[in-house]
């Protein structure tokens, strides 16, 4: 039989390797369907949502990832509320400060960020909860997010190439949406909803 470590590590890399390929596939299927100012928009946009995705992992998901990782579930439940909670509201301001930018600039860029800024809590909330079932020894249900989030992808950009799409919003608005539905199964399988009331505690107890 396999260790169940080695299992794990398979897991892990599988997970990895699939979100690198799904981000690099994304780019591919961007830029070869739209102008390039709109992919300049779009590279933009991704560029912000990885600092968005940087501060969510240096304030949440690096904290749930060392302190909830050798816990009881109903513990390690408690720090996903709390700290996906935390994440959305990190976002949320991202998301808010996005918007504020975008209304100063001109299109396309206009239109990408204003549509990150919406997808962002759900892109952040995603993420988070692919790790923090890495924290929990699960890495085969992060490899499952990322799998749905993929597979959910690949219908919403097939029809937006046969429709001719030449703006990058619908394909940034297809990726966070995949996002969304990710995210739901891991808080269905995780068994945990985002506390957004309590998420100040979790700044206090994890600052250090």
């Amino acid at each position: 039989m396999v260790p169940q470590r080695m299992k794990r590590g398979a897991w892990g890399v599988a997970d990895k390797s699939l979100s690198s390929l799904t981000n690099f596939a994304l780019g591919i299927v961007v830029a070869r369907s739209v102008s390039l100012p709109q992919f300049g928009a779009f590279t933009l946009a991704f560029a912000t949502y990885g600092i968005a995705l940087g501060a969510s992992a240096a304030i949440v998901s690096g904290p749930l990832s060392i302190r909830f990782s050798d816990c009881e579930v109903t513990e390690w439940r408690r720090g996903c509320r709390l700290g996906t909670g935390a994440a959305l509201a990190v976002s949320l301001l991202i998301g808010v400060a996005c918007i504020a930018v975008a209304l100063l600039l001109p299109q396309p860029l206009q239109g990408a960020l204003i549509v990150l800024g919406l997808a962002i809590p759900l892109l952040i909330i995603q993420d988070c909860w692919r790790l923090a079932f890495f924290a929990a020894g699960e890495p085969f249900n992060s490899f499952l997010l990322d799998l749905i989030w993929a597979a959910c992808q690949i219908p919403l950009f097939a029809v937006l190439i046969l429709r001719g799409t030449s703006s990058v919003v619908p394909f940034i608005i297809a990726w966070g949406g995949s996002a969304a539905v990710s995210a739901a199964v891991g808080m269905l399988k995780g068994r945990a909803l985002p506390d957004l009331v309590h998420a100040s505690s979790w700044w206090r107890t994890q600052r250090d």
